[in-house]
């Protein structure tokens, strides 16, 4: 049980540290709540270094990430950008998607929600800045998808 206390409290830490980072990037984009691609970008930065490895094994580099968003973000059908309430956090609904995909993905795995999960959450999505960006990259969803909780599990 004082395992379980503890792997909550981390990932508790874990979201805050997202959320603040994804929530700063969605504002300098002028966005009132993160995406999926603020949560990408935020996952590839975070301390942890997982989504980070995961993606330079699949060989892209966290610049060619951003300017491949930043070049999504300017274009491609809408998508639905209804903003959720996530307790304390808001974000737009297919950010939602991702992390509670992401949510499940640690839970099942019974590890720590790390960027990894949040990786994987984000690779379910199949439209969007995250996934056009992603696509663009030549970066096939299902393998990174594979790769991101095997790494998750290792952390």
């Amino acid at each position: 049980m004082l395992g379980r206390l503890r792997s909550m409290r981390a990932s508790v830490g874990f979201m805050k540290r997202l959320f603040a980072v994804a929530e700063h990037k969605a504002d300098r984009d002028g966005e009132p709540a993160p995406g999926p691609e603020h949560l990408l970008l935020a996952a590839v930065h975070l301390d942890d270094g997982v989504a980070r490895e995961v993606l330079d094994e699949a060989g892209v580099a966290a610049d060619d990430l951003a300017t491949a968003v930043a070049a999504a973000r300017g274009g491609g059908a809408p998508v639905d950008e209804t903003i959720r309430h996530a307790g304390v956090f808001i974000m737009t609904e297919p950010a939602q998607e991702a992390f509670q995909a992401a949510g499940r993905y640690s839970r099942s795995d019974k590890i720590t929600l790390n960027s990894g999960s949040v990786l994987a959450g984000i690779t379910t999505l199949d439209r969007g800045a995250a996934a056009t960006a992603l696509r663009s990259l030549g970066v096939d969803r299902s393998t990174l998808h594979t790769a991101a909780r095997e790494a998750a599990r290792h952390r």
